[in-house]
């Protein structure tokens, strides 16, 4: 039969070969001299099979018993005769490349080139927390159930926006694996439902009273996020040329460390402005290059993120108002157009039904489909 588990050395007091035998109830290798001795390393002939000497289990400990080094042969033996046999799987050195914390390596770094710095962080920091429980297994034998009990595991430990992150993480991987053809079958990842968190805005008012306490250096660019809606990051990339005949062209955008990218979305998208905002980038503009940034720090370099937070919080602390700068800008101003849109539904709905007071016509006439659906039941 192929394959075979061969003694590693000779015997340490005589220095001669070792003989196979019965001792006890098993096989072993002993010295054939009366020397007394047994061998205590062993590896495994796979030379037919194209595997060399495997003298570990994969798992990586050596093989220190005959009867541990004769279970992984008969294994290897049913893979030969269904014809399944993978050498990259037996061999060591193949196999350390299959491994969870290798592969994992390999996708962290193809990573830092390829997608955004915080997006890099965050999948560097997250893997740091999965590597403990997948690091040493191969990346091929991992199935939606395990990936499914760890992800269940952490319930009560992390947020549900934490371990859905996690989830999106890993799915990304094993697509990844997918790609490269290191793995045959994607694993289908469960999907993590994150309960809905209200998110705070602010009015209109509010947000002049923050702008009035920005260093007036830096308003026009505060003034520029509210009026427009835009990501930090892509006001932050704006330059000379993208102002439009009053619209503003969102090409690109600046991360936290101040590289220069693609959107968010991937879109190139042409912003409406207000006149009177429109007229004071055009005033500020001036005297500058097509190619120079619209707006630009006291050392002459773009805004980064985490300098607008800086300078919101404390505008936003001075006006009382403690409210970060995202949900500040971009969410109110998509909040305060909702609002805006919903007060004037109210008020055409009224005036088509002949109702005195909108408020009338939402109570009568707005009611959530869940009491309908109650109704229908009984």
């Amino acid at each position: 039969m192929d394959g075979s588990v061969r003694p590693r050395g000779r015997c340490p007091k005589c220095g001669g070969k070792w003989v196979e035998a019965i001792v006890g109830r098993s096989m072993d290798f002993v010295c054939p001299f009366g020397c007394l001795t047994r061998t205590s390393r062993y590896f495994i002939d796979a030379r037919k099979w194209k595997a060399g000497r495997i003298c570990s289990d994969t798992r990586g400990r050596v093989f220190q018993s005959y009867d541990h080094a004769y279970r992984q042969l008969e294994t290897m033996r049913r893979e030969v005769d269904n014809h399944t046999f993978d050498p990259s799987r037996w061999i060591p050195a193949k196999m350390r490349e299959y491994r969870f914390g290798a592969e994992v390596g390999k996708w962290v770094e193809h990573l830092h080139g390829q997608r955004s710095h915080s997006y890099w962080v965050s999948v560097r920091n997250t893997m740091r927390r999965v590597l403990p429980v997948f690091e040493v297994e191969d990346v091929r034998d991992i199935r939606k159930a395990h990936l499914a009990d760890f992800l269940a595991g952490l319930d009560g430990m992390l947020a549900p926006s934490s371990i859905k992150t996690m989830r999106d993480h890993l799915a990304a991987f094993f697509s990844w694996l997918g790609d490269r053809e290191d793995i045959k079958e994607i694993p289908n990842l469960p999907a993590i439902e994150v309960p809905f968190r209200e998110r705070g805005w602010i009015t209109r008012e509010a947000q002049i009273a923050i702008v009035e306490r920005i260093n007036p250096r830096h308003r026009l660019l505060f003034e520029t996020l509210i009026g427009t809606g835009c990501r930090p990051g892509e006001i932050a990339a704006l330059r000379v040329k993208h102002l439009c005949d009053g619209e503003l062209l969102i090409e690109q955008a600046i991360d936290r460390t101040g590289k220069v990218k693609e959107t968010k979305s991937g879109t190139v998208r042409y912003k409406c402005v207000a006149g009177v905002l429109y007229a004071k980038l055009q005033k500020h503009a001036e005297g500058k290059f097509p190619m120079d940034f619209l707006f630009t720090n006291r050392y002459g370099l773009p805004y980064r993120s985490s300098g607008m937070s800086t300078i919101w919080k404390e505008a936003s602390d001075a006006a009382g108002i403690r409210i970060a700068l995202y949900p500040g800008t971009r969410h109110s101003r998509a909040s305060q157009k909702r609002a805006e849109m919903e007060r004037q539904m109210r008020s055409e709905l009224a005036a088509e039904l002949g109702h005195s007071s909108p408020v009338i016509t939402m109570k009568h006439y707005a009611r959530p489909r869940r009491a309908v659906k109650e109704r229908e039941g009984k």
